[in-house]
């Protein structure tokens, strides 16, 4: 089977193009089944959908999602919510949006240019969400991202008295 390289760009995408030219959402790649070896790279921009692949790699041809470097901007308005029971939202019973969601998924490399300098990668999660939920998955690994939040579940404000 070919190898897909799959490409989204917020920017100059077109989610009527053909796989193999740039998509504007994660929409139509949420909708493939990625094969081993398969790469996406995901150009910064804004994603108004929660990143969702689906399919498995193989221990010698992982499936390989890289951010380019710049800023790449979850929005919280049309992302999935997973009811979860984690310690910090077992009061709640209100589903919780998900930037991220690797659900039943192998061997899975998502990676960015780094975290320092030019080649940083930053994702950006425009409101409070579970920036990356990873449900049953095997062998996935994190690499040269760094992941902030417009606005933090809790500031900090100090006070300095000077005498």
């Amino acid at each position: 089977m070919p190898l897909i390289r799959y490409l989204i760009d917020p920017l100059e995408g077109n989610d009527a193009n053909p796989a193999g030219r740039p998509w504007k959402t994660f929409g139509r790649l949420n909708a493939a089944r990625l094969a081993p070896g398969d790469t996406v790279t995901i150009a910064p921009g804004v994603q108004e959908e929660t990143l969702m692949p689906s399919g498995e790699g193989t221990a010698e041809r992982p499936i390989v999602i890289t951010f380019l470097p710049g800023i790449h901007t979850f929005n919280i308005n049309k992302v999935q919510r997973r009811t979860l029971f984690i310690s910090n939202s077992m009061d709640s019973t209100e589903p919780v949006p998900v930037g991220i969601l690797l659900s039943r998924v192998r061997h899975f490399r998502l990676q960015g240019g780094g975290v320092e300098g030019a080649s940083k990668t930053t994702l950006l999660y425009d409101g409070r969400m579970m920036q990356i939920l990873n449900d049953h998955v095997e062998d996935v690994e994190y690499r040269g991202l760094v992941l902030d939040m417009k606005r933090p579940a809790v500031s900090v404000v100090a006070s300095l008295k000077v005498v």
